[in-house]
């Protein structure tokens, strides 16, 4: 069964700590991850030589230069699949017969705060839950009957979870995992209840619905996980490599459900969901800290207060092309302005602008 985000747990000695990026032939790749690695090593690996960057054959020698003047490892790496969506798959090949505790996946639009390290597991795979219901819960149960799940996971909220409290925050979905959805669409606060037993019965249909769409937006299935980061337990690299190899590549070829929702991108995403189920790998979700979104303004229901942000996923949209600073989403709060100072500080000590053009 697996864990949820919430859990508590003391500091763990997670030991020696790889991170690995894949930096494809478009320069954002090349200029983000530069930015990526420079903070990892102010703030999460005690050698340059832990941070593993990884190129597509199609990246120029300059580019993987850049990274090894920063004392980085570098690998080359052969596009999974499609070559579109799923080579960060093959990074693990290049990562498993190392002397390592954990690895951990990055996307590249990511900036190091603090140190992720104690967020990781030594036991389990750790990733944040997805921001948002993506692919959404119907296009999930698609997927799932045609791989055979043969039970339906959990439910959990989405980060970025509009709060109307139809799961408990207290157990982070727990008890809503065998309750239908559609039971948890019509719980609701007595008050609001006793105010719909006054509506007409088409006033009443029209909440009920309403209130069922907001379910659908802020619930996903425990271990659809925002891909920008996971980490590896050393133990579990080879059955994960194996399971997301597999269950990415049945994806490609059984792709409709995904197409006709426009949500091709996520293969790999929901590959690992797949590989997390069926492969029935441990797994416990991260606290929002430790991917933290920061290309639109929302709550992060998963975030845990007794820490800082540890690691932002900004997105190419957050990058001012003008400035090569990073910049706030409007609505953005007083700790998310103190992150992106920080951030905007690192870049400019490094001299070197984050936009590409």
């Amino acid at each position: 069964m697996p864990s949820l985000a919430h859990d508590s747990r003391g500091p763990i000695n997670v030991g020696k700590t790889l991170f690995s990026f894949v930096v494809d032939r478009h320069p954002k790749f090349a200029s983000m991850g530069y930015h990526l690695a420079l903070s990892l090593r102010q703030h999460s690996c005690d050698d340059p030589a832990d941070i593993h960057v990884q190129f597509t054959e199609s990246v120029p020698d300059e580019a993987r230069r850049i990274f090894e003047k920063l004392g980085c490892t570098t690998h080359q790496i052969k596009p999974f699949g499609d070559g579109r969506y799923c080579n960060k798959l093959a990074q693990l090949g290049n990562l498993k017969d190392l002397d390592f505790s954990i690895v951990v996946l990055l996307d590249t639009d990511m900036i190091a705060l603090d140190d992720l390290r104690p967020h990781l597991s030594n036991a389990e795979l750790t990733a944040k839950v997805v921001d948002g219901p993506n692919p959404p819960l119907s296009v999930l149960r698609q997927v799932a009957r045609l791989a055979g799940m043969r039970e339906e996971p959990p439910l959990i909220e989405v980060d970025a979870s509009s709060g109307l409290g139809l799961v408990a925050s207290s157990n982070g979905g727990k008890h809503a995992a065998h309750e239908p959805l559609d039971n948890q669409a019509i719980r609701a606060p007595r008050r609001r209840i006793v105010d719909l037993l006054r509506k007409p019965l088409l006033a009443l249909r029209e909440l009920v619905g309403s209130t069922r769409r907001h379910v659908e937006q802020d619930l996903t299935f425990v271990g659809n996980c925002n891909g920008g980061m996971y980490g590896i337990p050393k133990h579990l690299v080879e059955q994960v490599d194996t399971a997301w190899r597999y269950w990415a590549l049945w994806l490609l070829q059984n792709i409709e459900p995904l197409k006709k929702a426009r949500k091709q991108t996520h293969v790999d995403q929901v590959a690992m969901w797949l590989a997390i189920h069926v492969g029935q790998i441990p797994f416990r979700h991260a606290p929002s800290n430790a991917n933290y979104y920061l290309h639109f303004a929302g709550r992060h229901r998963w975030f845990d207060e007794r820490a800082g942000i540890a690691l932002l996923h900004y997105h190419d949209s957050a990058v001012d092309t003008t400035t090569g600073r990073l910049k706030a989403p409007q609505g953005a709060t007083a700790m998310e302005q103190a992150a992106i100072s920080a951030a905007n500080a690192q870049i400019d000590r490094s001299g070197r602008s984050a936009a590409w053009v």
